[in-house]
């Protein structure tokens, strides 16, 4: 029997069809035209460099579009690369500075001004300035300020604007060789992550204020105007991250939070007009020609942001990896083109507007069962989800006798979710490995392949602790048979 699921929105249907109830199979409350066959993505692939861990770089930290139609981004350890992106289809290095260690960046005309919050390799953070016009650019400043640590920044003349963390934020001033403060600005902040400047006002993401709105007509005594997160109703949920401007509209990358748009209008009363959720983490975004472009960690996405207060999502893409796991962690955007940087590579895409598609997606891009006891059954459903705009009508195959699913097509309506239902009947001859295929008319996924593994090795409770050797940081090491008799908690977490 074939068994398919029908998804509409919030309703779901399971049509069971064998051929012979005189519509073979298809669905009589749907039109009987057929959805295409093929389709055209509407975020096409132009170039790419291999750049990031394949040669030692640690990946783009951030990244932005210049005017002159070069690319700037900074890394954490080999300081800022300049791309001639003019031709977005042949990308080109055009110059590396080694400012150190770098997390944020602002350009003004031809300076570079570069942020270091500090690590255990560089303690000190610090706020650089370098010349762009410069074969090889010199520094031309430093500022650092004694139990000051600086994020995000931005920089308008010779005025620099400093994200600090809970100590708000700082207005610097670039005088020749010499960077000095001029005002700054604590209260009412958590930890304020970045700064975006429109005129004569600075817009400050912050974990406590969402995003606050600072006058800086004198920028000896900047002074608040407004924040969102006054109340429940006009907060913004989430981290933010990154924000971008457009007239008084305010983009914000929330983090986990997706994105949100806040409407400064009204500077004492900034109101949050939506928020989207993006199933993942943006670490920045780029608004261009009514589009939002969000790094959303695992993917790239971009929203149509007609209607402020209900951004549309048109295209998300997945990016090709060299070397590990693709992270989305900064983009830049001009004209109809997005760069988009990550741990192994810079890519430059086409956004096509009028195209629709669909773009199937799963959170996960392998499933995995352990601890089954053999001749047991255990079942996960995986969620996958049309991220698309036109229907997703797919076809399953699985690989692994030790592995079922409860149907074998898809029809996915836009913006929806289904189901499939994978189940697991542990063997005695463990590992189990297969494999899930989903063919579709996604014009950039047709084939959309995840891993099965069951009972593959793993630790339960009651193994011997392997032997583990980890070298400290200052020096010495921690070895677990060492540990005898001692009671240890592990924890298990990465810093960016």
């Amino acid at each position: 029997m074939l068994r398919r699921l029908i998804i509409y929105g919030p309703m779901v249907w399971l049509v069971a069809a064998c051929g012979s109830d005189g519509n073979n199979g298809t669905d009589p409350g749907r039109p009987d035209a057929s959805p295409p066959t093929s389709y055209s993505d509407p975020l096409t692939a132009v170039d790419s460099l291999a750049i990031g861990i394949t040669d030692g770089t640690s990946g783009i930290e951030e990244m932005h579009a210049l005017p002159d139609g070069r690319i700037v981004y900074c890394t954490s350890q080999s300081g800022v690369h300049v791309i001639d992106a003019s031709d977005p289809a042949d990308l080109t290095r055009a110059m590396q500075i080694d400012t150190g260690p770098c997390q944020h960046l602002a350009v003004s005309g031809d300076i570079l001004y570069v942020s270091h919050r500090g690590d255990v390799n560089l303690p000190e953070s610090r706020i650089r300035a370098w010349d762009l016009s410069q074969a090889v650019p010199d520094i031309i400043g430093t500022f650092t300020k004694t139990d000051t640590f600086f994020e995000g920044i931005a920089a308008d003349g010779n005025m620099i604007y400093a994200a600090a963390r809970e100590n708000g934020i700082l207005i610097l001033e670039r005088n020749g060789n010499q960077i000095a403060e001029r005002g700054s600005l604590s209260t009412g902040f958590v930890n304020a992550w970045t700064v975006a400047v429109s005129g004569t006002t600075l817009y400050v993401a912050d974990a406590g204020a969402g995003v606050a709105v600072i006058d800086i007509v004198n920028p000896d005594l900047p002074t608040q105007r407004g924040s969102t997160n006054d109340e429940e109703a006009n907060t913004i949920s989430g981290a933010p991250m990154s924000l971008a401007v457009e007239g008084t509209t305010v983009y914000v990358g929330a983090g986990y939070g997706g994105i949100a748009v806040v409407d400064a209008g009204d500077p004492t009363n900034p109101l949050v007009r939506s928020q989207t959720s993006t199933s993942g983490f943006v670490l920045q975004v780029a608004y261009q020609n009514g589009f939002l472009h969000a790094a959303n960690w695992s993917d790239v996405r971009v929203f149509d942001m007609s209607e402020p207060a209900a951004p549309v999502l048109v295209a998300t893409e997945r990016l090709p990896s060299q070397a590990g796991p693709s992270r989305v962690r900064a983009l830049a955007a001009r004209g109809s083109n997005v760069f988009v940087g990550e741990w192994n590579g810079l890519h430059s895409y086409t956004l096509h507007a009028g195209r629709t598609a669909p773009d199937i997606w799963t959170q996960e891009s392998e499933v995995s069962f352990f601890h089954v006891e053999p001749g047991r059954t255990k079942a996960y459903a995986l969620a996958v989800r049309n991220n698309g705009t036109a229907p997703l009508v797919a076809s399953i195959e699985l690989q692994g006798e030790a592995f079922s699913i409860d149907g074998n097509e898809l029809d996915i309506q836009p913006n929806a979710t289904a189901a499939v239902e994978i189940s697991y009947r542990a063997t005695a001859s463990f590992p189990d490995q297969g494999k899930l295929t989903i063919s579709s008319a996604d014009p950039d996924q047709g084939i959309y392949e995840i891993p099965l593994l069951g009972n593959g090795p793993t630790l339960k409770v009651g193994d011997k602790v392997p032997e583990i050797a980890v070298a400290l940081l200052y020096g010495g090491e921690w070895r677990a048979n060492q540990q005898l008799g001692k009671i240890q908690v592990l924890s298990y977490f990465a810093v960016f």
